[in-house]
């Protein structure tokens, strides 16, 4: 990659200083960064990332503030993690995971960082021999006024990443707009207990909703301090970009209650997780 009006590498890195860095940030985890940022762009476009000694947060909300996405990432499970005190990187995750899906495999390390006094975030992946360096420019974005309940769950389901990415594109190929996510529960101590995804608004001969499908058989039923059933109304377009996360994990944990946005969370190996807060979708066509 070239570097304007500099002779410097910016990539370039020796030394054990790191107090040139705002962000230095490293681990070999590089398939688990490169699904991370494959399953963000998939979600969110331009979002603020605030770093601290600890780790990384971010929270945006979708442009229809039904779905809200709060990332965690842990300081503990990296390699290296230096931040100088608070730093907020505004980047627009779809040009960043474009410049980085082709370099990052899953045995080559990955250093992300931020030169003081610089308005670029680069990414490095090594792979012992050589290294792919790109950047993005850091963006000035308004930072967003989003609110998420501080609720207990009292039903929390773990059903397989690629089955619900599956049973959303079944539904889409219904032309639905809204589907319906519904727990039943018979019998907890049996483990008889079923999530259903439903389209709403195509029926057959008998008037009823076509249940696209059912998650009993790789269901985990995680806890429930009551077994009631809940059903909640979603749009559809949002669930699928969510289950698209299913590249980061193989089960996606669901979180329901009465009266509140349901969560979907995938873990980021052990670096981290992604929650998406998906709110009910009120008008029903």
């Amino acid at each position: 990659m070239n570097f304007e009006n500099s002779d410097e590498d910016p990539c370039e890195f020796t030394g054990n200083d790191l107090t040139q860095y705002s962000v230095y940030i490293e681990t070999t985890q590089a398939g688990t960064i490169g699904k991370f940022f494959e399953s963000l762009q998939s979600n969110v476009n331009e979002i603020n990332m605030w770093f601290t000694p600890t780790n990384m947060t971010s929270m945006s909300l979708d442009a229809t503030n039904q779905c809200v996405t709060f990332v965690r990432l842990e300081s503990r499970n990296f390699e290296t993690w230096h931040v100088d005190n608070r730093f907020v990187a505004g980047i627009n995750m779809p040009t960043l995971y474009r410049l980085v899906k082709d370099s990052i495999k899953a045995k080559n390390t990955v250093t992300m960082f931020v030169r003081k006094n610089d308005q670029r975030f680069f990414v490095r992946v090594n792979n012992g021999i050589s290294y792919d360096c790109s950047y993005v420019p850091l963006l000035q974005l308004q930072q967003a006024n989003v609110q998420i309940p501080e609720q207990t769950y009292d039903t929390v389901l773990s059903i397989s990443s690629h089955a619900f990415l599956q049973y959303c594109k079944t539904c889409l190929s219904t032309t639905t707009r809204v589907i319906k996510m519904s727990t039943k529960v018979e019998n907890r101590d049996a483990k008889n207990y079923t999530l259903s995804i439903e389209s709403v608004g195509m029926t057959n001969p008998s008037g009823k909703s076509i249940t696209i499908g059912s998650s009993q058989d790789d269901l985990i039923f995680r806890m429930s301090r009551e077994s009631r059933n809940i059903s909640g109304m979603y749009t559809l377009r949002l669930c699928q970009n969510i289950a698209k996360s299913c590249v980061m994990a193989d089960h996606v944990h669901i979180c329901m209650h009465p009266g509140q946005p349901t969560i979907f969370q995938y873990d980021c190996g052990n670096l981290g997780y992604v929650k998406y807060y998906l709110y009910e979708q009120t008008n029903i066509e």
